[in-house]
């Protein structure tokens, strides 16, 4: 048994004990419901009923317009509606001229330009490991074009078996 706030508090027992648990949902049961509620609202504070809802009475085409306008003013909420090189440069061009103005002042301390300076550079290696898998993808889409021009001058049972493979390669991969 627990003493928890001068109250005394335990958990239900085989010797057949009521417990506080037990006592509570005894309680809670042979209470009506309207009685319940009357007890619940005589213990609630006064508060002001909330102003009713503006939406309400608007139909699906009036919600979806509204919905429309809201989010152009919103950023992006998905990945694929970010144009993740543009932002990553922009990151970086903001860092470049934050590092110029802190490299040019005489009042930011050593640390806070190294701290600048590691930041271009953290950015500047994204910025390289972005170009690296975009060229790395456009070869692969390139040497994709150009096995798929070969395979067209084999027969049809070639490129359907050659197709059947890459496909359960792919299903491999994923």
């Amino acid at each position: 048994m627990t003493r928890i706030l001068g109250h005394s508090r335990s958990t239900r027992t085989v010797t057949g004990r009521t417990t506080p648990t037990r006592r509570i949902r005894e309680a809670i049961s042979s209470l009506s419901s309207a009685s319940w509620t009357a007890t619940v609202a005589e213990d609630a504070p006064d508060r002001p009923e909330p102003p009713p809802d503006p939406l309400a009475g608007l139909g699906p085409d009036a919600l979806l317009d509204l919905r429309g306008r809201i989010d152009a003013h919103l950023p992006a909420l998905k990945l694929t509606d970010l144009n993740l090189e543009t932002e990553i440069v922009i990151q970086y061009q903001q860092a470049k001229a934050l590092l110029g103005r802190v490299i040019a002042s005489d009042t930011v301390p050593t640390n806070q330009k190294a701290q600048v300076a590691n930041s271009c550079t953290a950015i500047l290696d994204q910025l390289s490991k972005m170009q690296i898998r975009l060229y790395s993808s456009e070869r692969f889409k390139a040497i994709e074009q150009v096995l798929i021009k070969a395979l067209r001058t084999l027969p049809t049972a070639t490129q359907e078996q050659f197709f059947v493979d890459y496909e359960r390669l792919h299903a491999e991969e994923t």
